[in-house]
């Protein structure tokens, strides 16, 4: 069954009434930003002494204008981008752009090049969809160790989900005891450079109050908009689809997803441009027929296939009740507490 409104179907996401849970949730985001004093926490961001923000930058759409957006609004940041080994050039040369328009302090961070790379030969030979979270991991990981570093009270996430929406938990899972799991599988080994965020991480760091925010939530920017003026400001060049600003996230999203798990999470960005009223069911259907060519190839998976939860996970649903308060507090997304949950 496919939901009313969206393309999500109940083999994703739960449907009651004909209308599934991430429509949903979109409602009730939409309701909170909308109810909630963006600018009262703005303006205390602006009364913080040294780097007010701290943000992260990938030389995607989202990132790009959120540091426009920081620094011509009057915000000091601490910049920072994770660099996996796989980014596709064209970002790379948005990232030197802006950095140097904007004259902000930018770090560059990378890990173990040999162990990240055996780390992501583990997703794939464990047969899970999770594949690209690495990545995702060891920028959280930096971002907190970095806020904690710096006093930085504020992060800045570039998340919008009106036009990315969020990923079901069946298609992409991600917690660090989970990345530990995998890598011991395949390795016999401990990770030891790798920038885990644990649990125990997350919530010392929210209980200092690190808040994670995610201005695109009450700014309600539409993409064309973003790219508008990145591109006449700084000279920012398309990249490809969305998320083709790193090659091997590319390549996960266009081709492993598809051609292992029938998994297409256009349908993800596509949905929440539908319910943000960007574009009909019609529109969406007709966008999801286009075909996109990576340009790089890793290893295929050739084994069994297998979920998050032949690994070992935490266990979120124990610590629901933490996990509200501080997504109340606005200490933690409320997505991740929804999702997770």
């Amino acid at each position: 069954m496919e939901c009313k409104i969206c393309l999500l179907t109940d083999k994703e996401t739960n449907i009651v009434d004909g209308i599934c849970d991430f429509c949903r949730i979109h409602d009730k985001l939409e309701k909170r930003s909308k109810n909630y004093n963006f600018w009262k926490m703005f303006n205390k961001m602006k009364r913080e002494k040294g780097y007010q923000v701290l943000i992260g930058i990938s030389g995607g759409v989202d990132s790009s204008y959120l540091l426009h957006w920081v620094v011509t609004n009057g915000l000091k940041p601490l910049v920072v981008h994770f660099d996996n080994g796989y980014n596709n050039p064209i970002a790379e040369r948005n990232m030197e752009k802006l950095v140097s328009e904007l004259g902000v302090t930018f770090l560059r961070y990378s890990t173990h090049q040999a162990e990240y790379d055996k780390l992501c030969a583990a997703f794939i030979q464990a047969g899970v969809p999770d594949v690209d979270i690495p990545n995702d991991m060891a920028m959280s990981g930096i971002v907190m160790d970095l806020a904690k570093r710096y006093k930085i009270k504020y992060i800045l996430n570039g998340h919008d989900f009106r036009s990315e929406g969020s990923t079901p938990l069946i298609w992409t899972y991600m917690d660090a005891k989970y990345i530990q799991s995998v890598y011991k599988w395949f390795t016999g080994e401990d990770i030891k450079h790798f920038p885990l965020q644990t649990f125990k991480k997350q919530i010392y760091s929210a209980l200092r109050g690190i808040r994670q925010v995610r201005p695109y939530y009450y700014l309600n920017i539409r993409d064309e908009d973003k790219k508008f003026t990145i591109k006449e400001l700084y000279g920012w060049e398309e990249y490809g689809p969305k998320h083709a600003e790193n090659l091997y996230t590319e390549w996960v999203g266009y081709e492993y997803l598809p051609k292992y798990f029938g998994i297409d999470k256009r349908i993800v960005y596509l949905s929440a441009q539908i319910r943000s009223g960007n574009i009909d069911k019609t529109e969406a259907k007709r966008l999801l027929k286009a075909k996109h060519k990576v340009k790089i190839t890793f290893n295929d998976f050739k084994g069994v296939k297998r979920t998050h939860k032949d690994f070992e996970t935490y266990n979120f649903k124990k610590y629901k009740l933490l996990l509200w308060i501080l997504a109340k507090l606005k200490l933690i997304p409320w997505l991740f507490y929804k999702k997770y949950t």
